[in-house]
């Protein structure tokens, strides 16, 4: 049988508990810092927002040219939602590329500076007259988005700083 150690060896094995509190608390430290990231919207949430409203005029300009049919796009400011429908009253959007009506993804923290609708016609073009453009912002306005704009006569869409 082997001899075990003396007593005051054994005794010494393991953590004091200055050195667990400061472990904790160090760990504490590094958990406050993560949740910033996860409370509220980010920049990369409120930019990805603005990336997915480009595509949504994209992909509807580009159905109404495949379908040569009207496409009409209802934008909602707040929380920012995308709708792509057929029939001007919208009564049956489309569903979006997540299978829902909103073709925003997540944008449930996440507002438009605008709520627009607006149409797109069998040849592609839409039906404003002017220049149209939105931007994405996180619901107290403190993060924004570059813009995403819509030229009136070549429908050319296109996210970029003013």
């Amino acid at each position: 049988m082997p001899a075990l150690p003396p007593r005051t060896v054994w005794l010494r094995k393991g953590f004091t508990l200055v050195e667990l509190i400061a472990v904790i608390a160090i760990t504490s430290i590094i958990a406050v810092m993560a949740m910033t990231r996860f409370v509220g919207p980010s920049q990369f949430a409120v930019q990805g927002t603005a990336d997915q409203l480009a595509a949504t005029l994209r992909q509807a300009q580009t159905l109404a040219r495949a379908q040569r049919v009207t496409v009409y796009v209802v934008l909602t400011a707040q929380p920012a939602k995308a709708q792509v429908c057929l029939d001007a009253a919208c009564a049956q959007p489309l569903e979006g590329p997540a299978g829902v009506a909103n073709w925003l993804r997540d944008a449930d923290t996440v507002k438009l500076s605008a709520a627009t609708g607006l149409n797109f016609d069998s040849q592609g073009r839409p039906s404003n007259g002017s220049t149209l453009q939105w931007q994405a912002q996180s619901l107290d306005g403190s993060i924004s988005s570059q813009f995403v704009r819509l030229e009136p006569v070549t429908g050319h869409i296109t996210v970029t700083t003013l």
